[in-house]
């Protein structure tokens, strides 16, 4: 297939803008599938389209070969349109703006950056960013936005909304742990446009991610349209995935309402650089076919691509891991390989160097002198380290590089300028263990065994005191007589002349000289680098010139300063060419980012082949021994065929879930259960021992006055609820007192006795109340008493503060949540007894209802009386002797009925004092409740404390 980008163009004419956008993107348009050949079709353009999208897919394969759609009209169904690979919805005329111009034509050449003063330059004079590090600080930026963009001609209300709706959308993904925050905001805006651009970091992220996000809105899940909100209230909408940093970048920009055409208006929408799950399977199965082939075309294509003509593999290696730590510094990488060849070259048994894993790296490094640089190693540097190890050329290409850099220092001035402000950085970091590091490191070492010329040491002058016996130097002390007799008694390959020289030259500079020093060394060295970077003068020049400025200063020979001034100036030309080196890697890693990142994908694809090929490999046993069970059993009978043939089926199925699924969510998956079940047994653990904690606090009493303050409350909402059924019976016999009182009005003799026994009936519920009511407060005054004593025992004890629940049970923070837990449960059975009550009051209610309808009973008796006394004075009217009693009759009646109704008085006034009684009771009963209030609010808030700290 030739390499020529062509675009089949099925929508007709294009407008200008867009045929410009297109030669710009390096494409070339053909109007029919004959014209295609061999070319390698990168875009089809399709516009009015009705029907299904699948139709496209049926003709040139837009899924399986992973070419883009692109409608130039409005889509209505979007979700079927980006289910067909469908890309983009463009609108012509919004392509005069120089914003939608810029995505459009990113788009189309595959081009992406995300510093978007580099994606929009000369569109944009400045931008603004916001960085938002917690979901509820949306709803403030969001005002933000609108008030930046109101007034200028821009919606500033699709603006707000918009913007709440994206991040939310990137909420749902954090939700399922695709994103990850901070999300970093960048705005700006010129006359005509308003550009809002928001990217996160993305894990595992694919385009069915955004698709299922432009559902019909019918949905309840508001997560499955919230990218299709975006895309209606903005004028532009982007979405593009940015592999080289793994983010997900989302692009909105809002249109000058005067230069919108509102006739054929419709937003557009581009979804660019995201695969679908469907292709990163499909690229799987083609990398774990042939891993190394896949892996090693890749390489040559980028070797192809890269101008500066063939690339060691070596430096490739050390460009595709340029994100690495330790790929920064080559040469703390070359040191480090060279550290583990030599504790390789000491081991008696020697591992294959191709059966060295990362974890035996890691071994390696246990007594690597730098604890600092290991504790920074991670997984990657690890790799990247073995991969040094095995592949000899990377470190070639290290020792190049640096070799380059050096002829690059003798030869050319301004690259030896730049290493003078290297050597005079150098020197200032420096400290004074780093000070008499390159003392040492500059000493010859002595010949011979170090075991023997130590033994010698201790023999001629006694065991140092010193201390400076150790691997890298011994320091010798004495004439040289005495160095002589040292060196014949050490053996025959001593060298009397470099022991002489040690002696000479074992020097180290005082911690207090050197603080004294510093400060006129680095300013002296610095004056020097400056001046000769000015004259353009040599590293000889220089190095002549340091050498008596720090014999001078530092009061130490010529030899002992050389070894000081040559220790910092190879120190500064590893950091010079460290960031040379690093500086050309990271120009490769950008240049061909693309390349690199499908490099690295292939690599970790080939690496998850292993595992596959080991299950399918599992599988295939479990078929060989289904197969001889299906041999064995076949004289069974019919129907173990069926089994055997069912369980072939889903060995199979099994065998093409685990080639298709997706390894690398999986490994998450169980890590993240393998996560949750640790957490749960340590919560269960230490349920456990908060349970044997509380438990022995309570044995040895030390919760006691806690367990009655617990017992005090439900007491006392046991008396509360007695009292209300007090209060309430009260107010029912007054009620029915009253109703006796009206319907008692020139009664006959009969109902005066009946009202007499209503009178007595109810003066004695009354006699009985007082005494239920005397036994309440009786019980009240204790209950009180016994609170007081409670309450100045814990004062007495000091326990007045919110702590006095904690400090009284000896409960800790640890303690805290059995404790609540127990207090709840007191709560409950608290509660329990208060419906055992109600059911009291409503037995109670009922009996009232019961003594009121037997007074209204004989309220009816009386009145029939009245009607047949009436009937009977009738009857005998003629009769004086009978009116005559009738008068008498009266007169009694009369002062009956005064009698009873002073009663009646009495036995009100009486119960209008039990009110009040009652009343005062409330009134206590309520103080003391709210004093037990103010002690649960108190634990209340030390627990919230707690919680916050």
């Amino acid at each position: 297939m030739s390499s020529k980008r062509v675009v089949l163009n099925l929508a007709g004419d294009l407008s200008e803008e867009l045929s410009s956008l297109v030669k710009v993107s390096e494409l070339s348009i053909v109007s029919s599938a004959e014209e295609l050949r061999d070319s390698n079709l990168a875009y089809i353009f399709i516009k009015s389209h009705m029907g299904s999208f699948a139709r496209y897919n049926d003709l040139y394969g837009t899924l399986a070969k992973n070419i883009p759609i692109i409608a130039l009209s409005d889509v209505e169904n979007k979700m079927d349109f980006l289910g067909y690979n469908g890309k983009g919805i463009i609108n012509e005329s919004f392509l005069k703006t120089k914003s939608a111009a810029k995505i459009v034509e990113r788009m189309l050449s595959k081009k992406s950056s995300l510093k978007i003063e580099n994606a929009y330059e000369d569109i944009f004079k400045e931008f603004k960013t916001i960085k938002i590090d917690s979901h509820e600080s949306i709803g403030f930026y969001a005002d933000l936005l609108s008030r930046e963009s109101d007034g200028k001609g821009f919606d500033s209300l699709a603006i707000r909304n918009y913007f709440v709706s994206v991040v939310s959308y990137l909420a749902n993904l954090k939700r399922f742990k695709l994103v990850d925050l901070p999300y970093d905001v960048e705005y700006g805006e010129n006359q005509n446009e308003f550009l809002v651009q928001i990217f996160a970091k993305a894990t595992n992220f694919v385009s069915d991610h955004v698709n299922n996000s432009f559902d019909s809105g019918n949905s309840s899940e508001m997560h499955k349209f919230l990218l299709k909100m975006c895309s209606a209230m903005a004028n532009v909408f982007d979405i593009y995935f940015l592999k080289s940093s793994s983010k997900i970048v989302l692009t909105a920009v809002w249109l000058d309402r005067r230069v919108v055409n509102k006739s054929n208006y419709y937003p557009m929408l581009l979804v660019n650089n995201i695969d679908s799950f469907g292709q990163i399977r499909k690229e799987w199965d083609e990398v774990k076919t042939t891993p190394q082939v896949a892996i090693d075309a890749v390489k040559e294509k980028i070797k192809e691509k890269m101008s500066a003509g063939e690339v060691s593999t070596g430096r490739l290696d050390l460009a595709i891991s340029s994100a690495l730590w330790i790929a920064k510094f080559p040469m703390l990488l070359k040191k480090i390989v060279k550290y583990i060849q030599d504790c390789r070259s000491k081991e008696v048994y020697s591992k294959d160097i191709n059966a060295i894993t990362e974890k035996d790296i890691a071994g390696y490094l246990v007594d690597y002198p730098q604890e600092k640089v290991v504790k920074k190693l991670t997984s990657g540097d690890y790799e990247l380290i073995l991969r040094a190890l095995v592949n000899p050329e990377i470190i070639t290409s290290i020792e190049e590089s640096l070799a380059q850099t050096e002829e690059k220092i003798a030869e050319d001035q301004i690259v030896r300028g730049q290493y003078f402000d290297s050597v005079s950085k150098t020197f200032e970091q420096i400290d004074i263990d780093g000070v008499n590091e390159l003392l040492q490191s500059g000493k010859v070492i002595v010949k011979g065994q170090r075991e023997v010329l130590k033994d010698e040491i201790i023999r001629i002058h006694g065991d140092p005191k010193d201390g400076r016996i150790d691997e890298s130097i011994i320091r010798v002390h004495g004439g040289r007589e005495t160095v002589s007799d040292l060196a014949d008694g050490a053996g025959d390959d001593i060298d009397v002349e470099d022991i002489i020289y040690l002696t000479d030259h074992g020097y180290e500079i005082n911690e207090k000289i050197w603080n004294e020093k510093r400060g006129l060394l680095v300013a002296e060295v610095e004056a020097q680098a400056r001046a000769a970077k000015d004259r353009g003068a040599t590293v000889e020049e220089i190095r002549s010139d340091m050498l008596e400025i720090f014999s001078k200063i530092l009061d130490v020979d010529n030899d002992t300063a050389a070894i000081l001034i040559d220790g910092v100036f190879e120190n500064a030309k590893g950091l010079f060419a460290n960031e040379k080196m690093f500086a050309e890697l990271q120009q490769i890693a950008n240049t061909y980012s693309a390349e690199i990142n499908e490099l690295r994908l292939r690599e970790e694809l080939a690496k998850k082949s292993v595992q596959i090929s080991n299950l399918s490999k599992v599988v295939d046993a479990l078929k060989i021994e289904n197969n001889s069970l299906k041999q064995s059993n076949a004289a069974l009978g019919a129907g173990a065929n069926d089994g055997d043939k069912n369980l072939l089926e889903e060995l199979e199925l099994a065998n093409k879930k685990i080639q298709g699924r997706d390894l690398v969510i999986e490994r998450l998956k169980q890590s993240t259960h393998q996560n949750v079940a640790a957490r749960e047994g340590e919560m269960e653990q230490l349920r456990a021992q908060l349970d044997e904690l509380l438990k022995d606090r309570l044995e040895r009493g030390s919760a006691l006055d806690l367990n009655e303050y617990k017992r005090i409350v439900e007491e006392n909402n046991t008396y509360r609820g007695l009292i209300e059924v007090s209060n309430n019976q009260i107010a029912q016999l007054n009620e029915s007192l009253e109703k006796l009182k009206k319907q008692t009005t020139v009664p006959g003799e009969g109902d005066v006795f009946k009202a007499k026994d209503s009178y007595m009936l109810a003066v004695q519920q009354l006699d009985n109340q007082k005494k239920e009511n005397e036994k309440l407060r009786e019980r009240l005054k204790r209950l009180e008493d016994k609170f007081h004593f409670i309450k100045n025992k814990m004062s007495s004890e000091g326990i007045g503060s919110r702590e006095i629940v904690i400090e009284q049970a000896g409960v800790g923070d640890s303690e805290k949540s059995a404790l609540i837990a127990r207090l709840e449960s007191a709560q409950s059975m608290a509660n329990q007894r208060l419906k055992e009550q109600s059911l009291k009051i409503k037995e109670l209610s009922q009996k009232i209802v019961y003594l009121e309808s037997g007074a209204v009973v004989g309220n009816n008796a009386a009145a029939s009386a009245i009607n047949a006394q009436e009937a009977k004075e009738a009857a005998n009217k003629s009769s004086d002797y009978k009116i005559k009693q009738l008068e008498i009759l009266n007169e009694k009646l009369v002062r009956a009925s005064a009698k009873t109704q002073g009663d009646l008085m009495a036995s009100k006034k009486e119960v209008m004092v039990l009110r009040s009684e009652n009343g005062a009771y409330k009134n206590n009963l309520q103080s003391l409740e709210k004093k037990l209030e103010k002690y649960k609010n108190l634990i209340d808030d030390y627990e919230a404390r707690n919680k916050r700290h």
